[in-house]
């Protein structure tokens, strides 16, 4: 079976710095959107659209303009196969305690306004892709499960509020 994939993201960060080098941040993402389209001789078309929504509870530890952070995740997903590619449509939202680990660069320091280099691994575990039916020949494909897990790069910038210390 042939299958190309498409993804697309955005994120979130509402972040809290402590007065040590530690900071509290909750992360809100929107990472794992997309569709999967593949092509079999024997099943015919396949097409699974698919979207996570992910809020995290991260730790960071600070070094000037480097940061690493961890912590707990939870995972809304929702894979369905449109009523349009399959005769008989599938849909399945399920919630999956996971866990987020990054590393990235912050630059400059000590400006009200600044850029975000990182990357980010989200475990999920494993998405139950569900049965899918097909159009020709007429007859179901139980998809079994797929790894949901990610890691991301990520270039963004950001606006610090509060006092500023040179």
């Amino acid at each position: 079976m042939h299958i190309t994939q498409k993804q697309e993201s955005i994120q979130a960060r509402f972040e809290r710095k402590t007065n040590n080098p530690w900071s509290y941040s909750l992360l809100l993402s929107s990472t794992y959107n997309g569709y999967v389209k593949g092509r079999s001789p024997y099943y015919g078309t396949l097409h699974i659209e698919y979207a996570q929504l992910a809020s995290s509870f991260l730790v960071g530890y600070n070094f000037n303009v480097i940061r690493f952070a961890a912590g707990p995740s939870l995972h809304y997903t929702t894979l369905e196969n449109p009523g349009y590619s399959s005769p008989s449509p599938y849909k399945d939202n399920t919630f999956k305690a996971g866990f987020a680990v990054e590393a990235g660069l912050r630059f400059p320091a000590k400006s009200r306004i600044f850029f975000d280099f990182n990357t980010q691994y989200q475990y999920v575990g494993k998405q139950n892709l569900g049965t899918y039916n097909f159009f020709e020949p007429v007859e179901e494909l139980q998809l079994s499960t797929k790894p949901a897990n990610y890691l991301c790069f990520n270039i963004g910038l950001g606006i610090r509020f509060g006092k500023i210390v040179k």
